[in-house]
């Protein structure tokens, strides 16, 4: 069960592994704005709490979740959130403090980081958003 545990923190913290690999990397790119640090710390406490939560909920099997999936996917919710939504979103998220243009914007910096993180290894993430036909979305 320890082993699993372990694996899936470091699951969890995949998004921070890669931006230092890519750090490490010799191709020149700029350096992590704020708003991607930012972004990486919130995904990876949200990750963390969200994995020890569901821990609570069933102590007896085993956990196995991708945490930067679901922080994503529910960063593409945020970014068309607003009022209490939007600050509950970012409390939740860890995003308190940064905007949701901002947001956006940090998760594809840090998606195309990792990405290009190294040569021999390719990511691939599909997150997407479907609204029922008919839907009205309000202006956020």
């Amino acid at each position: 069960m320890r082993k699993i545990s372990l694996w899936v923190f470091a699951v969890a913290a995949l998004p921070a592994i890669l931006m230092f690999a890519a750090a490490q990397n010799n191709s020149p790119r700029p350096p992590a704005g704020p708003a991607d640090t930012k972004w990486v710390e919130g995904g990876n406490r949200f990750g963390l709490q969200l994995f020890s939560q569901l821990r609570q909920k069933d102590s007896s099997g085993n956990v196995f979740l991708s945490p930067l999936s679901i922080f994503t996917a529910l960063n593409m919710a945020y970014a068309g959130a607003g009022g209490e939504t939007e600050r509950e979103m970012a409390r939740v998220l860890h995003l308190d403090g940064l905007s949701r243009d901002d947001a956006a914007g940090a998760s594809l910096s840090v998606k195309n980081r990792m990405k290009s993180a190294d040569p021999k290894v390719e990511l691939l993430i599909a997150n997407s958003l479907w609204a029922r036909r008919g839907m009205q979305f309000n202006e956020a």
